[in-house]
Parts: structure tokens; sequence; C-alpha cells
């Protein structure tokens, strides 16, 4: 059997319901947010960050 005698796979057209719509829209918006956050914070960090800590949790 060849590849071109395998008939090709059906296309299903299934629609997606509010509560699928829904749970995307507040996934793009969560997605959004956490991009905002990032942006908003990110000329307040540090230059360098601690890497390492002992066990009293002090930077080395």
């Amino acid at each position: 059997m060849t590849r071109n005698d395998i008939t090709p796979r059906p296309m299903l057209d299934i629609p997606r319901s509010r509560l699928e719509i829904i749970l995307d829209l507040v996934a793009i918006a969560a997605i959004l947010a956490n991009i905002w956050l990032i942006a908003q914070s990110w000329g307040k960090l540090p230059d360098s960050m601690a890497v390492n800590f002992d066990f009293s949790g002090k930077p080395t």
C-alpha cells in the first residue's frame, strides 16, 4: 500500500460551546495580565540577584 492509496482523514467541524469560549477568553486575559505585571515590575528589578543562600536565608 502506498501513501497515495490512503484516504485523507475526515475534517471534523465541532462548534465550541459558550463555556469553552468563556474559558478561552479567561485564559487569554490571564496571560495578558501576567505580561502586564512583568512589564510593570521589570524596571524595579535589581541589576543582580543573589543566587545562593545559606541555611539562615541570607544571600552568599
